[in-house]
């Protein structure tokens, strides 16, 4: 990487890492609050349907707010509503005669901070990669989410064993209340520091720059490098809908996102359920469904571009396959013991995060240069809201879906839906795979 390059990549990695501090607060100090009753369980129910609500609404707007007020104020404003919002959430909640509604809207808001920066940073990123590159660099980007999860949720759980201050000040940074207010802070300072260093595209790769040239930045997108000139008109938000293949990308990631939001906030109930872990064993085994994330998210991005570069749908179609191999193969083998069990968790996160990472992300992007909208910048991060937004819609029904199924059907019948919805997913990507193949047969 030129200088350019590691800073856009750093800012972007520490930036969208950061963001978790302000999404994960809600689930660490869930039992806080019903144990000192400041939230019930219903209340607390409404309150994460709010968030991931405004978080698929968000997405899907993202690029008519891009063109409205640009990528580096976008960005930063999504950070610092998300650490604020983050924050007076517990101000509110901290008055016991706080109004519920507000405490829902103060999350939902912080839902629509969060909401464009996956399709802002990585958009912001996609000018300074050639395309044969950059689906290996959004592979390792991706890295961030895994990192910011684990980040974001150790740093209010150390925040709760905080003894509470007795100044009424410092009171709300202390304890449960510290748990929101601290990390919302950070997030907002991270959206000051994002808007400080974030490189606008064309202000960086104007004039000549020799730097980006040398890497091939600002070449003709026929030599597999995206373009970054401003484009003169932006498409609508129904073109970009009407794009072939987008909605079946948009599909693939609704049911590849309700798998992985399943496993990741599911897999410790069913461990103590099922297998009678203890709560800390389950949740220490789990944490190896983050860990294979990891792998996986920088594997299949050095698969689609390395090992199979042109086929980036194809590997993502059978990375789908084996992910519903994998999790039918889980159920029959998870009571072999600990070391086993660990082994298929860690399996099932690493094969479901190659399609997770890439499809809202580098298979969009695919889609761009392929439609003709590399060089429009507002098209291309559209076209990734859209289908994050997609997605997202499938980590809203989470929970609902799996409470029917496993109280209804039992623990097997889930196993059994989420490896149909893979086998789904993998369909979904056969038309673009197609695509992929009948441009580079006409390339050739």
């Amino acid at each position: 990487m030129n200088r350019l390059q590691l800073q856009q990549f750093a800012v972007c990695y520490l930036v969208y890492a950061t963001n978790y501090f302000a999404r994960k607060p809600l689930s660490v100090v869930r039992g806080d609050l019903v144990r000192n009753e400041v939230l019930d369980v219903q209340t607390i129910s409404i309150v994460e349907t709010g968030f991931l609500l405004a978080y698929a609404v968000g997405q899907f707007c993202v690029g008519a707010a891009l063109v409205k007020i640009g990528r580096r104020r976008y960005a930063a404003l999504s950070m610092i509503v998300a650490g604020t919002s983050c924050a007076l959430f517990a101000v509110n909640a901290a008055q016991r005669d706080g109004s519920t509604v507000l405490t829902v809207a103060l999350w939902s808001l912080n839902g629509l901070g969060c909401a464009g920066l996956f399709p802002l940073l990585s958009g912001a990123m996609a000018p300074f990669w050639p395309a044969a590159q950059f689906g290996s660099v959004l592979g390792l980007w991706t890295t961030c989410q895994q990192l910011g999860g684990v980040l974001g949720g150790a740093l209010p759980a150390a925040l709760l064993s905080v003894p509470v201050a007795t100044s009424a000040w410092w009171a709300i940074a202390t304890g449960w209340t510290g748990a929101f207010v601290l990390p919302g802070i950070i997030c907002a300072l991270a959206g000051v520091i994002l808007y400080v260093f974030l490189l606008e595209e064309p202000a960086a790769l104007a004039n000549g720059n020799t730097a980006c040239t040398a890497n091939g930045m600002g070449k003709d997108k026929s030599k597999g490098v995206t373009k970054v000139t401003e484009a003169t008109e932006a498409p609508s938000f129904g073109d970009i809908v009407m794009l072939p293949s987008i909605i079946n990308l948009g599909g693939a990631y609704f049911m590849i996102k309700l798998v992985r939001y399943t496993l990741m906030f599911w897999l410790p109930f069913y461990l103590m359920d099922w297998l009678n872990y203890s709560a800390g064993s389950a949740a220490l085994v789990s944490s190896l469904f983050d860990l294979g994330g990891v792998v996986g998210s920088v594997g299949g991005g050095f698969l689609a571009d390395k090992v199979f570069p042109g086929k980036r749908a194809t590997v993502l179609a059978c990375l789908c396959l084996c992910t519903g191999a994998a999790v039918a193969v889980y159920v029959q083998i998870c009571t072999l013991g600990l070391v086993t069990n660990a082994i298929a968790i860690a399996i099932m996160g690493a094969l479901v995060a190659g399609p997770d990472s890439a499809l809202g992300g580098a298979a969009t992007q695919d889609l761009c240069v392929r439609s003709g909208l590399a060089s429009n910048p507002a098209a291309c991060t559209t076209a990734s809201g859209v289908v994050n937004g997609m997605g997202s819609v499938g980590s809203v029904f989470c929970s609902l879906v799996t409470t029917f199924v496993f109280q209804t059907y039992g623990w097997p019948a889930v196993f059994a839906f989420l490896g149909t919805l893979c086998v789904l997913a993998a369909t979904l990507l056969i038309r673009p795979a197609m695509a992929e193949t009948f441009d580079k047969q006409k390339c050739s």
